[in-house]
């Protein structure tokens, strides 16, 4: 660890984290589906609409994040590659959410 800390040796090149952007958009889509387990049997139109407005903003978010992504200069395409994947699969989760 003491070499690791003063650069001799990297611990984390084989560990792969995701983008902070993506990880809490993850969350979010998993409270999003666990919200919507809690109010299925007796939803009001007031949560419903919550709800629909939740899921819109998660939709826009992920627009927002592909711009943001779009516009790195200095990643690899593989990187950004990886990134468009992990929002792709987060979009499919919010578009297989029904309310």
């Amino acid at each position: 660890m003491v070499k690791h800390i003063y650069g001799k040796i990297t611990l984390l090149d084989k560990i792969k984290r995701p983008h902070m952007f993506i990880k809490e958009l993850n969350l979010y889509v998993d409270y999003l589906q666990a919200d919507i387990q809690v109010h299925l049997k007796s939803i009001t139109e007031k949560k419903r609409k919550q709800l629909d407005k939740f899921k819109i903003q998660l939709h826009e978010g992920i627009i927002y994040y592909k711009q943001l992504f779009a516009a790195y200069p200095n990643q690899t395409a593989e990187l950004l590659q990886t990134w468009f994947d992990e929002l792709t699969i987060a979009e499919n989760k919010i578009n297989n959410v029904l309310i």
